[in-house]
């Protein structure tokens, strides 16, 4: 075979070259976008963010703010007994425990005002009781169960780990990915069972938009598969100090796979990310 020659170390010029041939194209207004939908978020699309990111980017810049979560088919997620922001979003609140909702309802005398809709964030982290981690169908079913009594619409945002857990019903195989893993496991079927809204949380894969598109199309076709009402959100965040560029990326890479999206990051982040997709909704 033939050897390899040492060239020495790469000086300045020619490693910047090197980068700049590695570095992705920069992100262009996607052609396949839905349709603007009047009285909702730009391209129709479902926005999901908690209140604390939705006030600092509206500090930031209203105007980008406002199209986005002050709409009624978007999501402000907020504690469940504070609501001092007032928006045409649905107010949510979330739990990483089916016990814990439970709880509240309880103590709540079987209401909690103010609350438009729930979220269940089941992962695989402390949050999460480890009985619900190796059950996630049956505890999906519960949570989904009383919220609707209650006449809650549903999110549930299953963490991409939560098949692998140990004594899992639907453990992960040793040479399987986690994103291998959830596909064989249902893990956004089985959600979208039970939900109105179900995120597929593909974050981690953000830096490679082909990847980041092929695992979400493919759970989106499960969800809906399993529920043809479903709306089916994918989670956008920015990965330590990459550029928000990749957060676009990503977005094109689906727009035209997914009703929407839960969105991640501090509000500066937020607020570019949103105003980038702004300038594309108005041409």
């Amino acid at each position: 075979m033939p050897r390899l020659r040492y060239i020495g170390p790469l000086g300045p010029p020619l490693l910047a070259l090197l980068l700049v041939a590695c570095r992705q194209p920069a992100p262009t207004c996607p052609d396949n976008a839905p349709a603007p939908v009047e009285g909702s978020a730009p391209f129709g699309q479902i926005w999901v963010g908690t209140r604390i990111n939705v006030e600092g980017i509206t500090q930031i810049d209203p105007q980008v703010a406002h199209p986005f979560f002050d709409v009624p088919n978007s999501y402000v997620i907020e504690g469940w007994n504070v609501w001092p922001w007032v928006s045409s979003a649905k107010r949510t609140a979330s739990w990483a425990s089916v016990a814990e909702f439970e709880e509240d309802v309880r103590a709540e005398g079987g209401s909690l005002h103010g609350v438009q809709s729930v979220l269940y964030d089941p992962e695989a982290w402390q949050a999460t009781p480890s009985d619900e981690q190796r059950d996630p169908e049956a505890a999906m079913r519960r949570f989904a169960r009383l919220a609707r009594s209650l006449g809650y619409e549903v999110i549930i945002t299953p963490g991409l780990t939560l098949a692998g857990v140990q004594g899992s019903t639907c453990p992960r195989d040793d040479e399987e990915s986690p994103q291998d893993t959830y596909l064989r496991c249902d893990i956004a079927g089985t959600a979208a069972r039970y939900a109105d809204v179900v995120e597929v949380q593909a974050q981690t894969l953000q830096g490679d938009p082909d990847a980041y598109r092929d695992f979400v199309a493919a759970a989106a076709s499960d969800a809906r598969a399993a529920n043809p009402d479903v709306k089916v959100i994918s989670g956008l965040r920015v990965r330590d100090d990459a550029s928000i560029d990749e957060e676009e990326r990503a977005w094109v890479a689906t727009v035209d796979v997914v009703d929407g999206h839960y969105l991640a990051m501090e509000p500066a982040d937020a607020a570019e990310l949103l105003g980038w997709i702004s300038a594309c909704a108005s041409g």
